[in-house]
C-alpha cells in the first residue's frame, strides 16, 4: 500500500471516535513535550486498507460479501509528527484527547523505527 498523498512516512495518526471540531487532541514521543495534533481530512486508514484489499481480489474471501464503505474521509482523525531525525529502534507515543462535552481519552502504543535486527 502507498502513503496517502502528502504523507512524508513520519506520521502519527490518531482515530477519536466521538471526537469533533470542539475536540483538542496532543501526542507526546517517549516523554517528551506534548505536542498538538490537527484535525486531519483522511480517509480512515482501517477502511482504506479494507477497500485496498477488495480492489486486489483479496477480500472478502468466499461466503463473505463486500464491505459497502465508502472512500470519504473521516471526521475524526487527527494528525502528528514524529521528527525525522528521531533514532532508530522501540518508541513509546501517547495521545491523549479532551473536549468540553466530557471526552478525556488517554491512550498508549509503541513503534519500532527501523528495522528489527538492528
Amino acid at each position: 500500500m502507498q502513503l496517502p498523498e502528502g504523507f512524508r512516512g513520519n506520521e502519527i495518526l490518531a482515530n477519536v471516535f466521538a471526537g469533533s471540531d470542539q475536540t483538542t487532541v496532543s501526542m507526546r514521543i517517549d516523554d517528551g513535550e506534548w505536542t498538538p495534533m490537527q484535525k486531519a481530512e483522511v480517509q480512515d486508514p482501517y477502511i482504506a486498507r479494507i477497500l485496498y484489499y477488495e480492489t486486489k481480489g483479496i477480500y472478502p474471501t468466499s461466503g463473505q460479501i463486500r464491505s459497502g464503505l465508502r472512500k470519504e474521509s473521516s471526521r475524526h482523525i487527527w494528525l502528528g509528527h514524529y521528527p525525522e531525525d528521531l533514532e532508530h529502534g522501540s518508541h513509546r507515543v501517547e495521545v491523549r484527547a479532551q473536549d468540553r462535552y466530557g471526552l478525556d481519552a488517554y491512550e498508549v502504543s509503541f513503534f519500532i523505527l527501523g528495522r528489527f535486527d538492528e
